[in-house]
């Protein structure tokens, strides 16, 4: 969001005739669809354009993924992004219960072997996913 806005925390923003950049269609955009009472979103087509639609416009914030928004403030030095968050996204890999048995018992050991040998923290480092924690063992 714009520095000098008198918004603390997320909770704040949601009130009239405060307006939010927000991607069409995201994860989020589906969640603030449902949760905000008195914010309006404005539309862009794709997450990666919401700080540029939320300048562009003046709108009073931009929501998104953490990560890119934080790099978003490196290049931008009248934006901000609030410490707490609306929404946390939790990934999570699944199979249809036809596969219950072998199958569930593979996927786990799969995922476990994943994050157990470091390979899901590589490749959020890879990607450039700061921020982003890798879950605790489920043993």
């Amino acid at each position: 969001m714009r520095k000098g806005t008198p918004f603390v925390s997320v909770a704040d923003v949601d009130q009239p005739g405060v307006r939010i950049a927000a991607a069409r269609n995201s994860a989020y955009d589906l969640f603030l669809k449902r949760t905000l009472r008195h914010a309006e979103l404005v539309y862009t087509d794709t997450s990666q354009a919401v700080v540029d639609l939320m300048l562009k416009k003046e709108l009073d914030a931009a929501a998104g993924i953490r990560q890119p928004l934080i790099a978003a403030v490196a290049l931008h030095e009248d934006i901000q992004v609030l410490a707490d968050q609306f929404m946390s996204i939790e990934q999570a890999m699944g199979m249809p219960l036809t596969r219950i048995g072998v199958g569930h018992r593979f996927l786990c050991d799969f995922v476990e072997r994943a994050k157990f040998s470091g390979f899901v923290e590589a490749t959020l480092q890879k990607y450039g996913a700061t921020g982003a924690t890798v879950a605790a063992s489920a043993e």
